[in-house]
Protein backbone atom coordinates (compact mmCIF):
# COMPACT_ATOMS: atom_id res chain seq x y z
CA UNK A 1 0.00 0.00 0.00
CA UNK A 2 1.24 3.54 -1.03
CA UNK A 3 2.27 5.65 2.27
CA UNK A 4 1.74 8.87 2.46
CA UNK A 5 4.29 11.32 1.08
CA UNK A 6 6.80 12.87 3.74
CA UNK A 7 6.41 16.25 2.81
CA UNK A 8 2.37 16.60 2.86
CA UNK A 9 1.83 16.88 6.59
CA UNK A 10 4.15 19.81 6.74
CA UNK A 11 2.58 21.36 3.58
CA UNK A 12 -1.02 20.93 5.30
CA UNK A 13 0.34 22.60 9.09
CA UNK A 14 1.69 25.19 6.89
CA UNK A 15 -1.63 25.61 4.73
CA UNK A 16 -3.28 25.70 8.48
CA UNK A 17 -1.22 28.95 9.40
CA UNK A 18 -1.77 30.82 6.34
CA UNK A 19 -3.78 33.65 6.63
CA UNK A 20 -7.05 33.75 4.97
CA UNK A 21 -6.60 36.51 2.64
CA UNK A 22 -3.77 34.42 0.85
CA UNK A 23 -5.92 31.57 0.71
CA UNK A 24 -8.44 33.50 -0.90
CA UNK A 25 -6.20 35.35 -3.01
CA UNK A 26 -4.85 31.61 -4.18
CA UNK A 27 -7.82 30.13 -4.68
CA UNK A 28 -9.60 32.25 -7.30
CA UNK A 29 -11.87 30.52 -9.87
CA UNK A 30 -10.65 29.73 -12.77
CA UNK A 31 -6.99 29.73 -11.31
CA UNK A 32 -4.57 27.21 -9.62
CA UNK A 33 -6.62 26.36 -6.81
CA UNK A 34 -5.24 24.79 -3.42
CA UNK A 35 -6.64 20.88 -4.24
CA UNK A 36 -5.06 21.09 -7.19
CA UNK A 37 -1.72 22.10 -6.39
CA UNK A 38 -1.66 18.97 -3.67
CA UNK A 39 -3.31 16.78 -6.67
CA UNK A 40 -0.21 17.80 -8.75
CA UNK A 41 2.45 17.61 -5.69
CA UNK A 42 1.09 13.64 -4.70
CA UNK A 43 1.02 12.63 -8.30
CA UNK A 44 2.84 14.30 -10.64
CA UNK A 45 1.75 14.97 -13.83
CA UNK A 46 4.26 14.52 -16.86
CA UNK A 47 4.05 17.13 -20.50
CA UNK A 48 7.49 15.73 -21.79
CA UNK A 49 8.03 16.16 -25.30
CA UNK A 50 10.39 13.64 -27.08
CA UNK A 51 11.43 14.24 -30.47
CA UNK A 52 8.77 16.27 -31.74
CA UNK A 53 8.75 16.43 -35.40
CA UNK A 54 9.93 18.79 -37.83
CA UNK A 55 6.88 21.41 -39.31
CA UNK A 56 6.55 21.47 -43.21
CA UNK A 57 8.17 23.94 -45.12
CA UNK A 58 5.00 24.94 -46.41
CA UNK A 59 3.26 25.63 -42.36
CA UNK A 60 4.75 28.84 -42.70
CA UNK A 61 3.95 31.95 -43.88
CA UNK A 62 7.06 34.68 -45.04
CA UNK A 63 6.05 38.30 -43.38
CA UNK A 64 8.35 39.78 -45.97
CA UNK A 65 5.30 38.15 -48.52
CA UNK A 66 2.46 38.92 -47.09
CA UNK A 67 0.29 41.63 -48.82
CA UNK A 68 0.40 45.37 -47.93
CA UNK A 69 -3.70 45.12 -47.46
CA UNK A 70 -2.77 42.77 -44.24
CA UNK A 71 -0.99 45.75 -43.14
CA UNK A 72 -3.82 48.09 -43.43
CA UNK A 73 -6.38 45.83 -42.25
CA UNK A 74 -4.43 45.10 -39.03
CA UNK A 75 -4.15 49.12 -38.21
CA UNK A 76 -7.88 49.57 -39.42
CA UNK A 77 -8.24 46.82 -36.77
CA UNK A 78 -6.69 47.91 -33.49
CA UNK A 79 -7.60 52.22 -34.16
CA UNK A 80 -11.64 50.77 -34.79
CA UNK A 81 -11.07 48.80 -31.38
CA UNK A 82 -12.12 45.50 -33.29
CA UNK A 83 -9.15 44.38 -32.38
CA UNK A 84 -7.35 44.76 -28.29
CA UNK A 85 -3.33 45.16 -27.88
CA UNK A 86 -2.70 43.23 -24.84
CA UNK A 87 1.23 43.18 -22.79
CA UNK A 88 2.35 40.63 -20.92
CA UNK A 89 3.49 42.72 -17.99
CA UNK A 90 6.65 40.79 -15.70
CA UNK A 91 9.08 42.39 -13.70
CA UNK A 92 11.92 43.09 -16.35
CA UNK A 93 9.11 45.13 -17.95
CA UNK A 94 9.35 47.83 -15.00
CA UNK A 95 13.28 48.12 -16.07
CA UNK A 96 14.65 51.22 -17.73
CA UNK A 97 15.55 51.18 -21.07
CA UNK A 98 19.77 51.55 -21.30
CA UNK A 99 20.84 55.38 -20.50
CA UNK A 100 17.01 56.32 -20.42
CA UNK A 101 14.32 56.64 -17.20
CA UNK A 102 11.78 55.25 -19.13
CA UNK A 103 11.08 51.93 -18.35
CA UNK A 104 10.28 49.22 -20.96
CA UNK A 105 6.24 49.36 -20.45
CA UNK A 106 6.14 52.95 -20.60
CA UNK A 107 8.14 52.57 -24.46
CA UNK A 108 5.68 49.52 -25.06
CA UNK A 109 2.73 51.43 -24.40
CA UNK A 110 3.89 54.81 -26.26
CA UNK A 111 4.56 52.34 -29.66
CA UNK A 112 0.75 51.27 -29.02
CA UNK A 113 -0.57 54.98 -28.12
CA UNK A 114 -2.72 55.13 -31.65
CA UNK A 115 -4.40 51.63 -30.69
CA UNK A 116 -8.02 51.86 -29.46
CA UNK A 117 -7.71 49.19 -26.41
CA UNK A 118 -4.93 48.10 -24.95
CA UNK A 119 -4.75 45.90 -21.95
CA UNK A 120 -2.16 44.88 -19.34
CA UNK A 121 -1.63 41.26 -17.93
CA UNK A 122 0.24 41.85 -14.54
CA UNK A 123 0.72 40.61 -11.29
CA UNK A 124 -1.40 41.82 -8.65
CA UNK A 125 1.24 42.76 -7.07
CA UNK A 126 2.40 45.10 -9.65
CA UNK A 127 -1.31 46.00 -11.20
CA UNK A 128 -0.90 49.67 -8.92
CA UNK A 129 2.68 50.51 -10.23
CA UNK A 130 1.65 49.65 -14.02
CA UNK A 131 -1.84 51.94 -14.08
CA UNK A 132 0.74 55.00 -12.91
CA UNK A 133 3.03 54.18 -15.87
CA UNK A 134 0.21 54.10 -18.08
CA UNK A 135 -1.08 57.36 -16.62
CA UNK A 136 2.10 58.91 -16.95
CA UNK A 137 2.19 58.02 -20.95
CA UNK A 138 -1.03 59.55 -20.63
CA UNK A 139 -2.73 55.61 -22.18
CA UNK A 140 -5.84 54.61 -20.71
CA UNK A 141 -5.58 50.76 -20.04
CA UNK A 142 -7.95 47.79 -18.80
CA UNK A 143 -6.01 46.29 -16.39
CA UNK A 144 -6.08 42.51 -15.96
CA UNK A 145 -4.82 40.40 -12.98
CA UNK A 146 -2.73 37.14 -13.76
CA UNK A 147 -3.69 34.72 -11.14
CA UNK A 148 -1.33 33.71 -8.18
CA UNK A 149 0.40 30.58 -6.86
CA UNK A 150 2.78 29.38 -4.02
CA UNK A 151 5.88 28.96 -4.32
CA UNK A 152 7.81 25.98 -3.10
CA UNK A 153 10.79 24.65 -1.55
CA UNK A 154 12.39 21.88 -3.67
CA UNK A 155 11.17 19.58 -0.97
CA UNK A 156 7.90 20.75 -1.74
CA UNK A 157 6.89 23.02 1.50
CA UNK A 158 5.47 26.64 1.04
CA UNK A 159 8.51 29.13 0.79
CA UNK A 160 8.30 31.33 3.80
CA UNK A 161 11.73 33.39 3.90
CA UNK A 162 9.62 36.06 6.22
CA UNK A 163 7.31 33.52 8.07
CA UNK A 164 4.99 34.26 5.10
CA UNK A 165 4.41 32.54 1.95
CA UNK A 166 5.16 33.88 -0.88
CA UNK A 167 3.26 34.16 -4.19
CA UNK A 168 4.03 34.38 -7.61
CA UNK A 169 1.96 34.70 -10.94
CA UNK A 170 0.62 31.71 -12.99
CA UNK A 171 1.95 32.49 -16.34
CA UNK A 172 0.62 34.31 -19.71
CA UNK A 173 -1.86 31.30 -19.75
CA UNK A 174 -3.73 33.27 -17.19
CA UNK A 175 -5.38 35.53 -19.41
CA UNK A 176 -7.87 33.36 -21.05
CA UNK A 177 -10.01 32.59 -17.63
CA UNK A 178 -9.11 35.91 -16.75
CA UNK A 179 -10.97 37.14 -19.14
CA UNK A 180 -13.65 34.91 -18.45
CA UNK A 181 -13.94 34.96 -14.49
CA UNK A 182 -14.25 38.39 -14.90
CA UNK A 183 -16.88 38.94 -16.98
CA UNK A 184 -14.08 41.25 -19.47
CA UNK A 185 -14.52 38.49 -22.48
CA UNK A 186 -18.07 38.61 -22.70
CA UNK A 187 -18.29 42.46 -22.07
CA UNK A 188 -15.94 42.46 -25.10
CA UNK A 189 -17.92 40.28 -27.40
CA UNK A 190 -20.94 42.60 -26.91
CA UNK A 191 -18.74 45.53 -27.28
CA UNK A 192 -17.82 44.41 -30.77
CA UNK A 193 -14.39 43.10 -30.32
CA UNK A 194 -13.29 40.13 -32.30
CA UNK A 195 -9.79 39.60 -31.74
CA UNK A 196 -6.71 40.00 -29.47
CA UNK A 197 -3.21 40.13 -30.39
CA UNK A 198 -0.74 39.67 -26.98
CA UNK A 199 2.63 40.41 -26.84
CA UNK A 200 5.21 39.91 -24.15
CA UNK A 201 6.17 42.98 -22.62
CA UNK A 202 9.82 41.89 -22.07
CA UNK A 203 10.42 41.51 -25.47
CA UNK A 204 11.58 45.05 -27.13
CA UNK A 205 10.42 44.87 -30.65
CA UNK A 206 7.25 42.40 -29.49
CA UNK A 207 4.26 45.64 -29.72
CA UNK A 208 2.69 46.90 -32.35
CA UNK A 209 2.33 44.32 -35.80
CA UNK A 210 -0.59 45.23 -37.67
CA UNK A 211 0.05 42.78 -40.37
CA UNK A 212 0.17 39.90 -38.28
CA UNK A 213 -3.55 41.19 -36.91
CA UNK A 214 -4.22 41.73 -40.74
CA UNK A 215 -2.83 38.56 -41.93
CA UNK A 216 -4.70 36.64 -38.96
CA UNK A 217 -8.25 37.88 -40.20
CA UNK A 218 -7.44 37.67 -43.93
CA UNK A 219 -6.88 34.31 -43.12
CA UNK A 220 -9.85 33.13 -40.78
CA UNK A 221 -7.69 31.14 -38.27
CA UNK A 222 -8.49 31.03 -35.16
CA UNK A 223 -4.79 31.30 -33.88
CA UNK A 224 -2.07 32.82 -35.40
CA UNK A 225 1.42 32.79 -33.88
CA UNK A 226 4.57 35.29 -35.12
CA UNK A 227 7.89 33.22 -34.81
CA UNK A 228 11.42 33.69 -35.83
CA UNK A 229 14.62 32.34 -36.43
CA UNK A 230 16.28 30.45 -33.24
CA UNK A 231 19.42 31.78 -31.71
CA UNK A 232 21.80 29.97 -28.98
CA UNK A 233 20.56 30.43 -25.26
CA UNK A 234 16.75 31.70 -26.45
CA UNK A 235 14.87 30.28 -24.46
CA UNK A 236 11.15 30.44 -26.05
CA UNK A 237 9.70 27.43 -27.56
CA UNK A 238 10.26 26.30 -30.77
CA UNK A 239 7.85 25.44 -33.48
CA UNK A 240 7.30 21.67 -33.87
CA UNK A 241 4.63 19.11 -35.10
CA UNK A 242 3.49 17.16 -31.60
CA UNK A 243 0.67 15.01 -31.35
CA UNK A 244 -0.82 15.66 -34.68
CA UNK A 245 -0.78 19.30 -34.47
CA UNK A 246 1.91 22.02 -35.69
CA UNK A 247 2.01 24.04 -32.45
CA UNK A 248 4.68 25.92 -30.10
CA UNK A 249 6.24 23.58 -26.70
CA UNK A 250 8.05 24.97 -24.41
CA UNK A 251 11.47 24.44 -24.35
CA UNK A 252 11.82 23.07 -20.30
CA UNK A 253 9.07 20.30 -21.92
CA UNK A 254 11.94 18.86 -23.87
CA UNK A 255 13.44 15.60 -23.26
CA UNK A 256 17.24 15.09 -22.81
CA UNK A 257 17.01 13.03 -25.92
CA UNK A 258 15.79 16.07 -27.51
CA UNK A 259 18.47 19.29 -29.02
CA UNK A 260 16.31 22.26 -28.95
CA UNK A 261 19.17 23.23 -31.86
CA UNK A 262 17.07 20.75 -33.99
CA UNK A 263 14.96 23.07 -34.76
CA UNK A 264 14.90 26.51 -36.88
CA UNK A 265 11.99 28.48 -35.10
CA UNK A 266 11.01 29.66 -31.57
CA UNK A 267 8.03 31.76 -30.93
CA UNK A 268 8.43 35.87 -30.05
CA UNK A 269 5.85 35.74 -27.73
CA UNK A 270 3.18 37.64 -29.89
CA UNK A 271 -0.16 35.34 -30.29
CA UNK A 272 -3.32 36.62 -32.10
CA UNK A 273 -6.76 34.70 -31.04
CA UNK A 274 -10.62 35.33 -31.96
CA UNK A 275 -12.71 36.23 -28.65
CA UNK A 276 -15.68 33.89 -29.90
CA UNK A 277 -13.36 30.49 -29.78
CA UNK A 278 -15.06 28.19 -27.10
CA UNK A 279 -12.39 28.19 -24.60
CA UNK A 280 -13.90 25.83 -22.27
CA UNK A 281 -12.59 22.57 -23.30
CA UNK A 282 -8.86 23.54 -22.90
CA UNK A 283 -7.59 21.50 -20.66
CA UNK A 284 -4.28 23.70 -19.77
CA UNK A 285 -1.56 22.10 -18.34
CA UNK A 286 0.38 23.06 -15.37
CA UNK A 287 4.50 23.10 -15.49
CA UNK A 288 6.58 22.74 -12.70
CA UNK A 289 9.41 25.49 -12.89
CA UNK A 290 11.71 26.14 -11.47
CA UNK A 291 13.28 30.62 -10.13
CA UNK A 292 15.49 32.02 -8.35
CA UNK A 293 13.49 34.23 -5.26
CA UNK A 294 15.90 36.26 -3.32
CA UNK A 295 18.80 33.81 -3.38
CA UNK A 296 16.87 30.95 -2.62
CA UNK A 297 15.96 28.22 -5.24
CA UNK A 298 12.05 27.95 -6.14
CA UNK A 299 9.53 26.08 -7.28
CA UNK A 300 5.94 26.94 -8.72
CA UNK A 301 3.43 25.99 -11.61
CA UNK A 302 2.56 28.00 -14.38
CA UNK A 303 1.04 27.86 -17.85
CA UNK A 304 0.91 29.40 -21.05
CA UNK A 305 -1.38 30.67 -24.24
CA UNK A 306 0.74 28.25 -26.00
CA UNK A 307 -1.48 25.49 -25.02
CA UNK A 308 -3.91 27.42 -27.35
CA UNK A 309 -1.74 25.99 -30.37
CA UNK A 310 -2.23 22.46 -29.30
CA UNK A 311 -5.86 22.94 -29.23
CA UNK A 312 -6.80 24.79 -31.83
CA UNK A 313 -5.98 24.99 -35.73
CA UNK A 314 -2.68 27.69 -36.00
CA UNK A 315 -1.36 29.79 -38.47
CA UNK A 316 2.52 30.74 -38.15
CA UNK A 317 4.50 33.95 -39.65
CA UNK A 318 7.85 34.07 -39.78
CA UNK A 319 8.98 37.54 -39.52
CA UNK A 320 13.27 38.53 -39.29
CA UNK A 321 14.29 38.54 -35.70
CA UNK A 322 15.50 42.01 -36.18
CA UNK A 323 11.71 43.17 -36.69
CA UNK A 324 10.11 41.46 -34.01
CA UNK A 325 12.37 39.81 -31.17
CA UNK A 326 15.36 41.19 -28.68
CA UNK A 327 15.16 40.47 -25.03
CA UNK A 328 16.28 43.54 -22.85
CA UNK A 329 19.60 42.42 -22.01
CA UNK A 330 20.47 41.56 -25.78
CA UNK A 331 19.47 45.22 -26.17
CA UNK A 332 21.35 46.52 -23.79
CA UNK A 333 24.40 44.71 -24.79
CA UNK A 334 24.21 46.46 -28.26
CA UNK A 335 24.34 49.41 -27.00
Amino acid sequence: MRGTPGFLNDLQRQLEKTPLEILEAVNRVGGLEIRDLMDFLTSPKDYTVDLPYQVEDNVVLDNLKISIDAFWKGKDSLLKGETVHCIVVDDNTFESMPNSSVTLLEMQLMKVSWVKHVWLLVSPTNSGKASKLAADVGKNVTIIENYQSFCLTPDNRLHTPSGQPVLQSCGHGDLINSMIHSGLLEESIKNGIKHVIVCEGDNVLGCGHPVIVGQHILSQKPITVEVTKRKQGDQQGILCEHAGFNQVVEKFRLSSQTDPNDYDLISTGTIVFDTQLDFSNIKWKWHRTRSIHEGSIVSQYTRTLNDLTAHFQAQFIETPRYYCYMTLKDYRSSK
